[in-house]
């Protein structure tokens, strides 16, 4: 589930930005950008806690900060894009 949540919001925020089309194949998006990004922050994040430094955490809270506003803008543009027309009509 949370895969087809990431690719729709990763995919409306994509057609906010660029516009269609993407520029990259959909089996390219779901078998290698998608994945590896989300395992490369974790990774981050994991790294992070076991840092000392502060500038690390600092700098690893600071990308989670800019993909949670990154989220928020692709929730937004699949609520506006996909959802939302649906329901105009009841």
């Amino acid at each position: 589930m949370a895969g087809v949540w990431f690719f729709r919001i990763g995919m409306m925020l994509s057609f906010l930005i660029n516009g269609a089309p993407f520029g990259f194949t959909w089996k390219h998006l779901l078998d290698h950008f998608l994945p590896s990004c989300l395992l490369a922050i974790l990774e981050l994040y994991l790294k992070s806690q076991e840092s000392e430094k502060l500038i690390y955490k600092y700098s690893v809270a600071l990308l989670i900060m800019i993909c949670t506003v990154a989220t928020s803008v692709g929730v937004f543009a699949a609520t506006m894009g996909m959802w939302l027309p649906r329901h105009e009509n009841i």
